[in-house]
């Protein structure tokens, strides 16, 4: 239950638990960019995990950031940016496979079960980094065509969907 007016969450059901994994790293990287704002910081890095925020640039180039291969090693690209947070979500850091199938750590609120959604891994760039954390991990549980519709909601977010059927499999 929302109670708006007095900033309340109540939770009805015994056991029942709330998990801000979809956004607490995004935000978190914002609260410190903010700080290092207001003291005059220009230009850094912070990097939450994986959440990672470039402010200004590294000696006046971009940021340079590297998006991981989900089944290989090795990177798939380098994204270079400036004033820009980036987040990634994806089924192949935290996950089992069991009889061929690979059950990864996102579930799907939906079903109460791992996401399958056929993705194996979503980068998203956005403004801020609660923006960017929240769509990656959104975007993985919704898939390539509901994810991209959301995505197109948000001004100047980029996202960079890599599907399972387009991996090799390891």
């Amino acid at each position: 239950i929302i109670d708006k007016e007095k900033n309340v969450v109540e939770l009805k059901i015994p056991g029942m638990k709330l998990d801000l994994g979809a956004i607490a790293k995004g935000y978190a990287v914002d609260c410190a960019i903010k700080s290092l704002r207001e003291k005059g910081i220009k230009n850094c890095l912070i990097n939450a995990g994986g959440d990672i925020y470039c402010l200004g640039t590294k000696y006046g180039e971009p940021w340079k950031v590297a998006v991981q291969n989900p089944r290989n090693p090795g990177l798939l690209e380098k994204l270079e940016l400036k004033d820009a947070a980036v987040a990634t979500s994806g089924d192949y850091a935290q996950y089992f496979i069991k009889d061929n199938k690979r059950y990864c750590h996102i579930m799907n609120p939906k079903t109460g079960y791992p996401s399958d959604s056929g993705v194996a891994s979503v980068t998203v760039i956005a403004p801020d980094g609660l923006t960017a954390d929240a769509l990656a991990t959104a975007i993985f549980v919704l898939g390539k065509v509901k994810g991209e519709a959301l995505a197109e909601r948000f001004p100047g977010v980029k996202v960079k969907i890599i599907e399972e059927c387009n991996l090799s499999h390891n």
